[in-house]
């Protein structure tokens, strides 16, 4: 088994991510969306985004990265790895 390195949380500011054009957020359904919005609104972002250092792209949390920008967040938690992009297609990326 291969081991994927990552690294530990960083706070990172949201425009400087890259939305994963694989993964589309209108993919979610109007009420998944509000209920993951309404828990940011009250919680914070407390789940890092998944992103590939060298390109900022999110691998995993898309629909988070696009409701922090709603709500005015201005840097969210993010995990960096440093897998090359061929590599990044075998995880799944998810909202």
């Amino acid at each position: 088994m291969k081991t994927i390195k990552v690294s530990s949380i960083e706070f990172v500011g949201v425009n400087s991510l890259r939305f994963n054009q694989r993964v589309r957020v209108g993919q979610f359904t109007e009420s998944e969306y509000q209920v993951q919005k309404e828990m940011v609104r009250e919680t914070g972002m407390v789940k890092p985004l998944l992103v590939e250092r060298i390109s900022n792209k999110v691998l995993s949390g898309n629909l988070l990265l696009l409701i922090a920008m709603e709500l005015g967040i201005t840097h969210v938690p993010v995990v960096f790895t440093d897998l090359k992009s061929k590599q990044n297609r075998v995880l799944r990326p998810v909202a």
